[in-house]
C-alpha cells in the first residue's frame, strides 16, 4: 500500500508551486512599493502630476495573485479529495 497516491503528490505539488508564486509577487510588490516610496515622486504627485503615481504593478500582480492562490487552493483542495 502507497502513502501516497499520484494525485495527492500532483496536489501537493501544486499548493508548493502557488505559495512560491504567492511569495515571488509578495517580494515583488514590496520592491515597487519601496520605490513609491521616493520623496520626488510624492512632491510630483502633490503638485499636481498625477500620471507620475502609475503603478507598474496593477495588471501583472493581480494576475501572479490570481494564478498563486487558484493554484494553492486548487493543490489543497486536490490533496484532500485524494486522501484515503
Amino acid at each position: 500500500m502507497d502513502l501516497f497516491n499520484k494525485n495527492q503528490i500532483f496536489g501537493a505539488a501544486l499548493f508548493f508551486v502557488g505559495v512560491m508564486i504567492l511569495t515571488f509577487c509578495n517580494k515583488y510588490e514590496r520592491s515597487v512599493d519601496e520605490k513609491l516610496r521616493d520623496p520626488k515622486l510624492r512632491w510630483s504627485v502633490i503638485d499636481g502630476n498625477k500620471n507620475a503615481l502609475l503603478k507598474e504593478k496593477s495588471f501583472r500582480g493581480t494576475v501572479m495573485t490570481v494564478i498563486g492562490l487558484g493554484s494553492a487552493v486548487y493543490g489543497f483542495v486536490l490533496f484532500l479529495m485524494n486522501f484515503n
